[in-house]
């Protein structure tokens, strides 16, 4: 009788977190607590995700292990991928390079049995953005927070950035309930790409909901670690993710109008910042009218970015500060133009850019609320609408 009782409230405990094996991702609408359970799916979905230049070596260099090459086939070159980026980690996916027939190949260590023998030779082609068509799938092993697990995923190769690149190409998707209400969740770690590892650089949205699921995913809907998540009428903190993606916790949240944040519906962060005219700006001292902050960014040789601060400005600038936040500004400092290289203005830096190439538009309205937050090039079809109600 005491066995079955234990067993018993065994299932009760599973039941009430609600990730029991039968009714794995149910939840009570009284559970504070959500680890949600994800499924790997196939290429980037409605996110992005980047590519990283891969690094040679010559094959007699010094490598952790040894790995079989394959026979009468022409090898210069050895990479490695990394698992996970870390110090103490030294599990990797192996490639090798070289030349066949006069054409660039390379090989792909695929089943992760450090052989190549019994993997595909593939040629240098250029990397297929936008769709699933050639990505690789590859084993691994990696740490899911508490021991070492055998995993899968697929990668993007090719030439990009004057040599060969690749990039993990997949998104985590979650089905589960809250009672009788159900939806969907997609995660991706655009910043992580290079390995096959989720950071706290990893961004979740509500995909679904009910029946309903989304075709499209504007930039206000991408949360990060430490963000808010709304579901019906109930807010919950992103907050965290397992090593390899295999859960993501939520947590319960009944105050999110008084948080602080640059997430939409967050009152704004205060900050104070230096011009490259030498003006300080303190946005306590800007409430006539609403704030745009506009990151732009040269990455990539990018000046569409730029160009489109200063068409917000010639359009808006007598109804709202325009704010452009950037790295290196040099050339036609008009306006309120704000050097993210100068040590001041790391405030401002933390708070509405966070990372070196971002192009995110931050507009907060005269009660400091954070009230849009989108892609700059889509100013177009967001500002209109929004400062003409603000």
């Amino acid at each position: 009788m005491r066995s079955l009782f234990k067993a018993t409230l065994f299932l009760i405990i599973l039941q009430g977190c609600g990730n029991h094996k039968n009714g794995i991702n149910r939840f009570s609408p009284s559970n504070d607590t959500l680890v949600i359970r994800t499924q790997k799916q196939l290429g980037d979905g409605l996110f992005g995700n980047g590519v990283a230049p891969i690094h040679f070596k010559d094959t007699n260099d010094t490598f952790p292990y040894a790995i079989v090459y394959p026979k009468h086939l022409p090898i210069s070159k050895r990479f490695q991928i990394w698992t996970e980026i870390k110090a103490d980690n030294s599990n990797f996916v192996d490639g090798i390079a070289g030349i066949k027939d006069g054409v660039k190949i390379f090989v792909l260590d695929e089943n992760n049995n450090r052989d190549l023998t019994d993997d595909s030779i593939r040629n240098f082609e250029e990397i297929k953005w936008k769709t699933n068509s050639g990505l690789i799938k590859c084993s691994y092993m990696i740490s899911n927070g508490k021991q070492m697990v055998k995993d899968s995923s697929w990668v993007r190769i090719g030439n990009s950035m004057n040599g060969l690149s690749y990039g993990r190409s997949e998104h985590l998707k979650a089905n589960f309930s809250i009672g009788k209400e159900s939806y969907q969740i997609s995660a991706n770690d655009f910043w992580s790409a290079a390995s096959f590892a989720y950071s706290t650089t990893t961004e979740i949205a509500l995909t679904g909901e009910g029946h309903v699921l989304k075709d499209s995913l504007p930039e206000k809907d991408k949360l990060k670690v430490g963000e808010y998540l709304k579901l019906g009428t109930q807010y919950y903190r992103f907050d965290n993710i397992s090593n390899n993606g295999e859960y993501i916790t939520l947590i319960k949240e009944n105050h999110f109008k008084s948080k602080i944040g640059a997430q939409v519906g967050m009152l704004a962060p205060a900050f104070k910042a230096i011009t490259v005219d030498g003006d300080t700006i303190d946005s306590k001292k800007l409430h006539d009218k609403p704030i745009i902050i506009a990151n732009s960014c040269g990455c990539g040789n990018d000046t569409i970015s730029t160009e489109a601060y200063y068409a917000i400005k010639k359009m808006y600038g007598n109804k709202a500060y325009v704010l452009r936040l950037d790295s290196k500004i040099r050339n036609n400092p008009e306006g309120m133009q704000i050097d993210m290289e100068e040590a001041f203005n790391k405030d401002i830096y933390d708070k509405y850019r966070g990372t070196y190439c971002s192009r995110i538009c931050y507009v907060i309205n005269k009660n400091s609320r954070m009230i849009d937050k989108f892609t700059i090039t889509d100013w177009k079809s967001a500002l209109p609408a929004l400062l003409s109600k603000n």
